[in-house]
């Protein structure tokens, strides 16, 4: 067992040091997905997805970093009657922009971008989301 979880551990790291580009496991129900990017940062990530004639639901993580950087990415929804509902979050560090903490809403077609800083512009784009969904409602 220990020598299986090492030769994973080395062929990870392996990759990481000589492949420029993407490297994709797909997965029942999902994938693996490893990335390093010329610039020498890289994104490691797992998703999962299940849609069956437009309902169903996702969630996934990535974690990337590199070059003074680090972000953690999140992802969850649902999907009904083929529209997105759900939120995203980026927590990371960058050494020319800071810290970073942002999440995002996702109704159907629209997108309400949040995080520290941006209370008000959220607070107000979700109004702006509400009254939009009661107008359309209206006959």
């Amino acid at each position: 067992m220990i020598c299986r979880n090492f030769l994973a551990f080395s062929f990870v790291c392996l990759f990481f040091v000589v492949v420029q580009g993407q490297f994709n496991i797909p997965l029942p129900f999902g994938g693996l997905s490893f990335t390093k990017k010329p610039d020498g940062q890289f994104e490691v990530g797992v998703d999962q997805n299940v849609n069956i004639l437009g309902w169903g639901a996702n969630r996934g993580i990535k974690f990337g970093g590199g070059n003074g950087t680090f972000q953690t990415q999140t992802s969850g929804g649902i999907l009904a009657n083929g529209t997105n509902f759900g939120a995203n979050s980026t927590m990371g560090f960058d050494k020319q922009t800071g810290v970073q903490l942002d999440t995002d809403v996702n109704v159907g077609n629209d997108t309400v971008k949040g995080g520290v800083g941006k209370e008000s512009s959220f607070i107000t784009g979700l109004a702006d989301l509400i009254n939009k969904k009661k107008n359309q409602k209206k006959p």
